[in-house]
């Protein structure tokens, strides 16, 4: 299990929100690689396959408010949405939560992405799984967050007090 505890996120200048989850060790978990993200897990070369927790000042709780914080957080082409999936819903922290899938990139890099937000009292966070996607046209969260490396991240992840 990884955990990050909400004195250490509070001690990197982000809310004080801690967090566990269990990669099984298939990622490779940096905690606090950027002033505003908690922690990218990331998977072996050869294409993308990534699971990040941001910051957000995004207020909503429904599919638009996480396009809006996509939109917000991911600017760089790469990364950009470039086509948006169905909305839907993902269990993740013990509760059922609105979640929109996307396309971003071409060819080779093509990635489809998972996100959603998970509201704490001491702020909101923007969680995204990403696995590549090379030729897709269409995608769903399901299709992401399935992947054998992914799926673990998705049962374990949780927000713990202290």
């Amino acid at each position: 299990m990884i955990t990050i505890p909400a004195a250490d996120a509070a001690a990197h200048g982000l809310p004080a929100i801690g967090m566990q989850l269990d990669a099984e060790n298939q990622l490779i978990v940096s905690p606090f690689p950027d002033g505003d993200m908690y922690l990218i897990a990331s998977g072996p070369p050869g294409g993308r396959l990534l699971f990040q927790v941001w910051k957000t000042d995004e207020a909503g709780r429904d599919a638009a408010a996480v396009r809006r914080a996509v939109e917000k957080r991911f600017t760089v082409p790469s990364l950009a949405p470039t086509t948006w999936g169905p909305d839907g819903t993902l269990q993740l922290a013990g509760a059922q939560r609105p979640a929109v899938a996307y396309l971003s990139d071409k060819g080779f890099m093509q990635t489809g992405w998972c996100a959603t937000l998970v509201a704490h009292a001491a702020g909101t966070l923007l969680v995204v799984f990403a696995s590549g996607a090379p030729g897709a046209t269409s995608i769903s969260c399901e299709k992401v967050v399935s992947h054998p490396s992914l799926a673990p991240v998705v049962r374990s992840f949780q927000i713990i007090e202290g």
